[in-house]
């Protein structure tokens, strides 16, 4: 990387291999190029690969559980440049935040979060990204038992990111859909739910897909629960044991995910 001619291009040889490995959860790598990154980039007054490095950054400290640090961040990154005028860079700056600020237990700040990142995704027209925002926005819907909200949120993802090919997106939408279903009161629906989003993950390869183990516990931890409320106990066992069949499973023992941590 050190003998690339052009300044650009040194930055971004470390910029984007960096964003590479948060989805491949190589944290420690990643916080190094985004760190060299962020030093080169303001050396050189370079205010795009300086936000680039800055939100990367940020992206890394909440996947490793730095709500605060990851806050301080995101906002510089986002003023550091005119980043509000790039509809991509901001989306995807105003979901880190509202992870952030959701990992730190500031729900409606989160949530305000989203709503920013939401604007900026409609504008940008992508709908992988605005099923993501809708999809994060959703979840703490259900954590505050707002099932109605967090339904209609997720119908619309699902949508979005089936229309853009994300398998892992839309399994995803599904066990949280099903998830609102439950909370209404009616297992049947979360159990075809949950059962159409493990249909969903098994079109996944666990060898490229980072999330694929944990998604499936996910879902299983879900099913599980659902199948408890129908009065299902044998199926709500099978799950359970499932769950501890998956690799890593063991340490999933105390219930469902509350949620991908990642930036992804």
């Amino acid at each position: 990387m050190d003998g690339a001619t052009d300044p650009r291009t040194a930055r971004a040889l470390r910029n984007c291999p960096a964003y590479t490995g948060v989805f491949q959860r190589r944290y420690a790598q990643s916080r190094t190029l985004f760190t060299e990154a962020l030093h080169l980039s303001r050396r050189d007054l370079d205010p795009a690969e300086e936000t680039r490095a800055l939100i990367g950054l940020a992206s890394v400290e909440v996947s490793v559980g730095e709500g605060d640090r990851a806050i301080a961040s995101v906002t510089e990154g986002l003023a550091a440049s005119r980043a509000p005028h790039n509809d991509w860079i901001a989306s995807i700056g105003f979901v880190i935040q509202g992870l952030a600020h959701q990992l730190e237990g500031r729900n409606e700040e989160a949530l305000a979060s989203f709503a920013e990142a939401r604007t900026h995704a409609d504008r940008s027209r992508r709908p992988r990204m605005l099923g993501r925002v809708l999809s994060f926005a959703a979840d703490i819907h259900l954590r505050l038992g707002r099932y109605a909200e967090a339904k209609s949120l997720l119908r619309q993802a699902v949508l979005l990111v089936e229309e853009a090919g994300d398998v892992f997106l839309c399994a995803r939408g599904l066990t949280l859909l099903g998830t609102a279903e439950l909370g209404e009161g009616d297992p049947v629906p979360a159990i075809a739910l949950h059962h159409q989003a493990l249909r969903q993950n098994q079109l996944l390869s666990p060898f490229t897909e980072p999330g694929y183990d944990w998604l499936e516990m996910d879902i299983r931890s879900r099913l599980r629960r659902a199948y408890v409320v129908a009065g299902c106990i044998h199926e709500a066992l099978g799950q359970f044991r499932a769950v501890l069949e998956v690799p890593g499973g063991r340490a999933h023992r105390t219930g469902p995910c509350t949620g991908d941590r990642g930036a992804r």
